[in-house]
Order: C-alpha cells, then structure tokens, then sequence
C-alpha cells in the first residue's frame, strides 16, 4: 500500500532509513543490530520486538520502544501508533549517543584512565 513498502535486502540502506518517518523491526534474535545503529545515527525512531541485542542498545540510551512478546500484533501496532505520536519527543537519537559514546567521549576516558594508572 501507500504507507508501507518491504524493499528486501539493500547494501546501502541508509537512503532509505532517512526518509522513512519510522523503521520497523520484528526480529527474533539479533546479535548486533545494525538496523537499529543506523536507524540511531540518523535520528530515524525504531520500533522492535524483544530481541535480545536490540534491547542491550536500547537500554545504553533508555530508548523504550520495544514490545515485550514476540507475538502481539496489538502491541506491536500501538507500539507504532505511539512512536509516531510522540516522535517530536524522541528526536536527537544521535546526540544521545554522540553525547554518550563518540569519539570525544571515548579519548577522555582513555585520558582519565591513563592519568589513573600514572598516579597509581
């Protein structure tokens, strides 16, 4: 339909994911990911079922927008309905983690860390 388009696999799929208004996941394992970085790093909000890798990033920013089975359908769509409602209120995704775990962040704590072991 108009609203909804399952393009499949794509080797590039950033184009697509920032001009989607909401990515949509419903994996039943994820290992790392991707799709949720990528969805992350260009401000794009995620909706996802309970995959175990999704929710560890999730958590690393208290992003909340998970369902909590993998087999409710109603969820899932209030779930939607509600990201969409609130998406002003989700916005800067990637501030968050540019904030929290970019390169800046990282070499300071290295800095400190290495500071610490001098002084020790």
């Amino acid at each position: 339909n108009e609203y909804c388009y399952f393009l499949g696999n794509k080797t590039y799929p950033e184009f697509y994911i920032k001009n989607a208004e909401l990515v949509l996941m419903a994996s039943l394992s994820e290992a790392m990911p991707v799709t949720v970085m990528e969805s992350f790093s260009l401000d794009v909000p995620i909706v996802t079922t309970p995959a175990r890798g999704c929710l560890d990033l999730f958590e690393l920013i208290d992003y909340k927008y998970s369902t909590t089975s993998f087999d409710d359908p109603v969820e899932y769509a209030e779930l939607v309905k509600r990201v969409l409602d609130e998406k002003d209120l989700i916005c800067g995704l990637s501030k968050k983690i540019e904030d929290n775990y970019g390169v800046a962040k990282i070499i300071n704590l290295w800095n400190d860390l290495f500071v610490q072991l001098k002084e020790n």
